[in-house]
């Protein structure tokens, strides 16, 4: 008997009151919060709405010379992937490494 006390019920005692005691200390947390933050309104809102950034992403950015020379994309081939730090827009000098 004692060693399904010890065993059983006692761990079971321990981890519900630890669960309560997170519990009643998140309670209380939340509870005490403050929550008197002033909003402020910058503009009214347009009620147009905004041209969109990417309606014409195949014709890319050419503000470069090299991309004069390749955008816009002609029929037939599409932009490349988009690697995650360099993006799209991005060159890459010879000191930077990559393909000779």
């Amino acid at each position: 008997m004692r060693s399904v006390l010890t065993g059983v019920v006692l761990p079971a005692v321990l981890v519900l009151g630890s669960v309560g005691g997170a519990a009643a200390y998140t309670a209380v947390t939340v509870g005490g919060a403050d929550r008197t933050v002033p909003t402020t309104v910058w503009a009214q809102p347009s009620k147009e709405p905004a041209e969109d950034p990417a309606a014409e992403a195949w014709r890319g950015r050419a503000s470069t010379p090299l991309g004069k020379l390749l955008l816009p994309v002609p029929d037939g081939y599409r932009l490349g992937p988009d690697v995650a730090v360099l993006g799209k827009d991005r060159q890459q000098r010879a000191q930077q490494g990559g393909a000779p």
